[in-house]
């Protein structure tokens, strides 16, 4: 079975708890000072619109991009009970549908799960003319 179609499985099929409100407030925090003027930002692997929600709270035009369908309902629904305008589409993160009309890109916890996380950084820097901002960490260490 491909890569990319078991990882739309996993997250379609995944639930998600409720974030930690400090996570969120720090996260805030960070996001105010990496984009300090309004921009057109696409969050890539969005999920259930954590970022892209914190995003928008912030006042900037986000576009949030998942593979998951699943995941992407729980995001609209998020932003719906919040009132955020948020735009969810469902795509590949390697192959964005998109122009270079994006000011920056942001991806939080995605990379890892990508069969060719080199390409899909070449496609995100195609569509940001200001900055990609990674998020990830370590997640699986060898004793």
């Amino acid at each position: 079975m491909d890569v990319k179609r078991l990882v739309k499985m996993y997250w379609d099929s995944r639930g998600q708890e409720p974030p930690d409100m400090s996570v969120c407030k720090t996260f805030g925090v960070i996001l105010s000072d990496a984009f300090d003027s309004k921009m057109r930002i696409l969050d890539v692997g969005t999920g259930t619109g954590f970022m892209a929600l914190i995003l928008a709270e912030l006042g900037h035009e986000v576009v949030g991009l998942d593979i998951s369908e699943g995941m992407l309902r729980v995001a609209r629904k998020k932003a719906e009970c919040r009132g955020l305008k948020i735009q969810f589409k469902l795509g590949d993160a390697e192959n964005l549908p998109f122009k270079d009309d994006s000011d920056a890109v942001i991806c939080r916890h995605l990379i890892w799960t990508l069969p060719n996380p080199r390409g899909a950084l070449a496609e995100w820097t195609r569509v940001a003319r200001h900055k990609v901002v990674v998020i990830d960490g370590r997640w699986m260490r060898s004793s």
